[in-house]
């Protein structure tokens, strides 16, 4: 049965993370540049007309220092909430790129990285 999985996925993307650096296949203070095709983070980290795409690293994600947005509770431009899109569509599934694009198209970035 589907479920919305809250803040656990934190959890287990932390730990995740936590493994591969514990292998050495990735450094939390890599830039997520380093790991994701540039056309998946274009967008995401313009603030004050600048893109800092190429200057977020692992560890800003996780530590939510990335500027980028809440998508589930932050303000949208142009759409409903997240939530109340989740909320109002129970049966809907969300993949990973539908989320980036939903950031991408629908919230801005609140800081610059850090």
């Amino acid at each position: 049965m589907p479920f919305h999985g809250a803040s656990i996925g934190k959890m287990l993307t932390a730990t995740i993370v936590g493994v591969l650096q514990d292998k050495r296949l990735i450094n939390i203070d890599d830039k997520v540049s380093e790991h994701l095709p540039a056309a998946t983070l274009e967008g995401l980290f313009v603030y004050n007309s600048v893109d800092y795409k190429d200057d977020v690293t692992i560890r800003q994600l996780l530590s939510h220092t990335s500027g980028v947005v809440d998508f589930f509770e932050s303000k949208t431009n142009g759409s409903l909430p997240f939530v109340k899109q989740a909320l109002g569509n129970p049966d809907e599934k969300w993949t990973p790129f539908d989320l980036i694009e939903f950031t991408r198209n629908y919230q801005r970035p609140v800081s610059m990285p850090g």
